[in-house]
């Protein structure tokens, strides 16, 4: 992280904001989701993450003005993480479940079992960290980089609000095995993701000048050609580890979000040997790479209905 930030003179010139960034995601560990959600406590992982996010957004719209109080974005993100990760110990205790340290061995063994899942996600987190160094390295103008970190941040907290679905929804699926149970959660929630994408692409310009302000209206083209990206993650999201997952294949779900980034990544070698490499079209191909992911976890599925218990 270091090098990448004395190497890029965006990031240079705003070390402190990308080393606190850093602390901030690094907190999360102690969130403990990963524990209630072993333990099918999926209620306790809600009120953490409602508290965290209303702590940091309402602190936000109140301290941080413009560019110059910017500084207190990650800090207030550090501040509700702190916060969320006292609440999660409390709840431990309430459980009776205590913290003890394990083994180097063991931890060494854990970290190798789990490598791909952590491969899944690192290249789930690709998409989006990717495309914003790319732009990082070869656009100068920093007014379109704010322009783009606006949007895919918007995206992103969009998309955030799927997790919490998908996580809940995950439990039940390893105890069930029920691809019934799936077209009933896309029934439910797939005329909801629909509205709120055409409610997004209406309000835009709206939702940039609230957010951003006056001088991020002109970047309401761009985030609407993002919002494909919000209709195609979450059934990406949901035929992936709650489904494939559940019924053990861990590969094909690995498989499927790396060939997307592999699209991810040629796709931006092309759009930078044909010189057209603009918000627009990179918009468009994340978009793209989403559908990609979406198409290639239903052929899994589908692909392997005979490990489900209940299928129609």
């Amino acid at each position: 992280m270091f090098a990448i930030c004395f190497s890029m003179e965006t990031l240079r010139i705003n070390w402190l904001y990308v080393l606190l960034s850093f602390i901030s995601v690094a907190t999360t560990i102690f969130l403990l989701d990963f524990l209630f959600r072993g333990i099918e406590r999926m209620h306790y992982i809600t009120i953490i993450f409602l508290i965290t996010k209303s702590i940091s957004v309402v602190l936000t719209f109140l301290l941080v003005k413009d560019d110059s109080t910017m500084m207190w974005i990650p800090v207030l993100e550090i501040i509700a993480h702190i916060v969320s990760s006292i609440l999660s110990l409390c709840f431990l205790k309430k459980l009776e479940i205590r913290i003890r340290f394990s083994k180097m061995k063991d931890c060494f063994r854990m970290i190798k079992d789990s490598f791909t899942y952590f491969l899944s996600s690192v290249a789930t987190t690709a998409f989006s960290a990717l495309n914003t160094l790319i732009i990082g390295i070869y656009i100068t103008d920093m007014a379109v980089v704010a322009h783009w970190s606006l949007c895919i941040s918007m995206v992103s907290a969009i998309q955030g609000l799927y997790g919490p679905i998908c996580n809940g929804v995950y439990p039940h699926m390893i105890k069930e095995r029920s691809l019934r149970f799936i077209h009933k959660v896309m029934a439910i929630m797939m005329p909801v993701v629909i509205a709120g994408c055409i409610f997004s692409f209406v309000i835009a310009k709206e939702a940039l000048w609230i957010v951003g302000g006056e001088k991020y209206i002109s970047a309401t083209p761009v985030f609407r050609c993002m919002i494909p990206i919000l209709l195609f993650s979450f059934p990406a999201q949901l035929y992936g580890w709650p489904t494939l997952g559940a019924i053990g294949k861990v590969k094909e779900t690995t498989t499927s979000t790396v060939i997307s980034a592999v699209v991810q990544v040629l796709g931006l070698i092309f759009l930078v040997a044909i010189g057209q490499l603009t918000l627009i079209n990179m918009a468009l191909l994340r978009g793209f790479t989403e559908a990609i992911l979406l198409i290639i976890r239903v052929i899994f599925t589908y692909s392997n209905k005979k490990s489900f218990f209940t299928v129609k």
